[in-house]
């Protein structure tokens, strides 16, 4: 008794699974390239801007650019300390020291951005702030790619097709197994109530009802995709319909 019980937890657990996460997809790829924040970092410099410029408005231009992940303001304590640093080199007195008040601000380029385009948008910038207002600093890359690197590649790239495949091999696999125990309990009904196609029927409202149950729990979720969950919906009818036929006890 509960070996069945498993089964059909199993079967049952497997159905809905397979809904929710390739229907839901996008927002499960984002929540796993979470896991690993430098995936999505791109290639990044830093720039001290004179205070006296309007540098929340050169931040707002430069996000809305094509090719720019962020652009975050660093707090200016932390960069007038670190600019200080540098000017006690030069020996200049402390009237001279408080003149100079830097903005520091964080650029960060989209993963994908050429070198011909980092270069366009560090030249906006200089024009943006004035080239006597302005100092920027080289252009820092990523390291080179590691393994895990290499595997947030196929999760982004072709990870709903491996994932759609596992479920649609484990789904069958689970089908099979919970389809026994059906056919067991459908046999005994049909021979002692005349009744056919039981086994079938059985099955076909019970996976027709999880499968609903899934796509209801879809119109909750952030960001649904409607033509994947109909494409699963196709996938059960067809392997339901030619998975049926006729059986016997020894069977």
């Amino acid at each position: 008794m509960k070996e069945n019980s498993f089964k059909g937890f199993l079967f049952l657990l497997i159905s809905i699974s397979f809904v929710l996460i390739i229907g839901n997809w996008k927002f499960v790829k984002e929540k796993i390239l979470d896991l690993y924040p430098d995936y999505m970092k791109g290639p990044s410099f830093y720039a001290l801007i004179s205070s006296s410029e309007d540098y929340l408005n050169i931040q707002r231009k430069l996000i809305s650019l094509p090719g720019i992940s962020s652009a975050r303001i660093l707090e200016r304590e932390l960069v007038n300390k670190q600019a200080e640093k540098i000017i006690k080199n030069f020996e200049l007195k402390d009237q001279e020291m408080g003149i100079l008040d830097f903005i520091g601000l964080e650029v960060m380029f989209d993963k994908n951005i050429n070198e011909r385009g980092q270069e366009l948008i560090r030249n906006y910038l200089i024009k943006l702030a004035g080239e006597n207002n302005i100092t920027i600093g080289k252009t820092n890359y990523l390291p080179e790619r590691d393994n895990i690197k290499v595997l947030m590649d196929y999760i982004n790239d072709i990870g709903v097709w491996v994932i759609g495949l596992l479920f649609c091999v484990f789904w069958i696999f689970s089908l099979l197994i919970f389809k026994k125990e059906v056919k067991k309990a459908s046999y005994l009904i049909e021979q002692f109530q005349r009744k056919s196609q039981v086994e079938f029927k059985i099955l076909f409202s019970g996976i027709i009802l999880v499968y609903f149950f899934s796509a209801g729990v879809m119109f909750f979720s952030p960001s649904p995709e409607w033509v994947s969950v109909c494409l699963i919906g196709f996938f059960y009818s067809v392997v339901l319909v030619f998975s049926g036929g006729k059986h016997s006890w020894g069977s």
